[in-house]
């Protein structure tokens, strides 16, 4: 065999040794790093699995800070729930559209009835708080708001 030749075959020699060692550590690992003894060739992405995104939250959810008795409305619907803390939910909204929600609260303090009316700005995906009573009703809420 002339020189090249068989430098030729000791790199091709070496190769396969290089090559051989990780696929004899798995065959004695017993297919440990593909479980089930799955075989290190093939497409394994058929193997992978997630989940989809969750789709972006087209509501508005606005929290009302109020007195434990207060009644509120979202425009004319009278709400039912109690509390000092009520969370509400609005339908699904176009996004990047602004809406204006008009809210009526009523409550009693001191033995009269106090109300208040508000223009609760919001948009698709806002989380927005109001502490009621607010006092100076007529300014926009977005200054008592926190999103």
């Amino acid at each position: 065999m002339t020189r090249g030749r068989r430098l030729f075959s000791l790199l091709l020699l070496s190769a396969a040794a290089i090559l051989a060692t990780p696929l004899a550590a798995w065959a004695q690992s017993g297919g440990e790093r593909f479980g089930n003894g799955a075989l290190p060739t093939g497409n394994h992405a058929a193997n992978l699995s997630w989940s989809a995104p969750d789709p972006p939250d087209r509501t508005a959810h606005v929290r009302l800070l109020v007195p434990s008795n207060a009644k509120i409305w979202f425009g004319d619907a009278l709400m039912e729930s109690t509390g000092v803390e009520r969370d509400f939910r609005s339908p699904p909204l176009k996004p990047f559209v602004r809406y204006e929600y008009v809210v009526k609260v009523r409550w009693m303090e001191n033995g009269r009835e106090v109300t208040q009316t508000l223009r609760v700005p919001v948009a698709a995906g806002d989380y927005i708080a109001v502490k009621v009573p607010i006092s100076t009703p007529e300014r926009a809420v977005a200054a008592a708001a926190t999103r």
